[in-house]
C-alpha cells in the first residue's frame, strides 16, 4: 500500500485521492492524468472535484541533456529506472573564467 491507497487528513477534512493516467501506444504523444478528490463530509455525503491535466513525457537522460542545454547541472538525483518516481536537484553551471596573464 502507498500513500495514495488511503484516506487522507488535510485541514480538518477526509478525502481519498486518485489518479487515473491515460497512456497513449506512442511515447511521443499527448498523456492524460486525471486527478480526483472524493472528499468526505461529515454527514457521509461524499463530494468529488476532478481535473484532467495533458503530459508529455520524457526520459530521465533527456531530462539530463536538456538541463546542460539550459546551463544547468544535476547536483544530486534519486532516479532508478524502475522506481515510480524520483527527485532531480539542478544547479547552475560554474562557469570557469581564465584568468589574464
Amino acid at each position: 500500500m502507498n500513500d495514495r491507497d488511503q484516506l487522507v487528513r488535510r485541514n480538518g477534512r477526509d478525502a481519498v485521492v486518485i489518479y487515473r493516467w491515460e497512456i497513449p501506444a506512442g511515447w511521443e504523444q499527448e498523456h492524460h492524468i486525471e486527478i480526483a478528490v472524493a472528499q468526505i463530509e461529515a454527514d457521509g455525503a461524499v463530494l468529488v472535484r476532478s481535473e484532467l491535466l495533458s503530459s508529455w513525457p520524457y526520459r530521465y537522460d533527456d531530462l539530463v541533456s536538456e538541463l546542460q542545454r539550459v546551463g544547468l547541472d544535476v547536483e544530486s538525483s534519486t532516479f532508478q529506472p524502475e522506481a515510480d518516481n524520483y527527485t532531480v536537484v539542478a544547479v547552475k553551471q560554474q562557469v570557469e573564467r581564465s584568468r589574464p596573464s
